[in-house]
């Protein structure tokens, strides 16, 4: 009886993370072909559903809702009504949270706080974004000391940042 009990669990796990998949793979077979964000958003999120621990998923509906962020910022011309909109901070908020779940999920998974970083990179005229972007990439760094992209993401944010720094003087 218990070895029966086990083996429903373990079909029951394997099934779940099963389904998870072919949902994931759903959606962003749908954002790929059709570009449809709100589709693939439920797809991810169902797939969250069967197996939260997975932290490709997170960091996946992060990125569609980082996605949408640079949408509404390109769509705005006014810096001032970007900050004051309720679409734009819907998008960006989302973004950080799912990319910081991902995080919690993985926190050994170096690519986890490279989506973080890149999110804050977006946003490096705005105060404390850099030291942002670079912690994140300081902290990926620390799983994969080797990776090449993350050495250049975190001078591409240097850079930036003196960029703006001489452009505002």
């Amino acid at each position: 009886v218990f070895l029966m009990i086990v083996g429903a669990g373990g079909v029951y796990a394997v099934s779940a993370r099963y389904l998870g998949q072919v949902a994931f793979a759903n959606a962003l077979k749908t954002f790929n072909q059709k570009s449809d964000d709100k589709v693939a958003e439920e797809g991810i999120a169902r797939a969250i559903s069967f197996d939260r621990y997975n932290p490709l998923y997170p960091r996946a509906l992060s990125q569609i809702y980082f996605l949408r962020a640079q949408a509404v910022a390109r769509s705005v011309q006014n810096p001032q009504k970007l900050l004051a909109s309720q679409e734009f901070n819907n998008a960006l908020n989302g973004s950080i949270n799912y990319a910081q779940s991902a995080i919690s999920i993985a926190p050994l998974d170096f690519d986890n706080y490279r989506a973080l970083g890149k999110i804050y990179e977006a946003l490096v005229p705005a105060d404390n974004a850099a030291d942002a972007a670079v912690a994140q990439y300081k902290k990926a760094l620390e799983y994969a000391p080797k990776n090449p992209e993350l050495w250049y993401s975190q001078g591409v944010v240097y850079r930036t940042q003196a960029v703006a720094t001489r452009n505002a003087a």
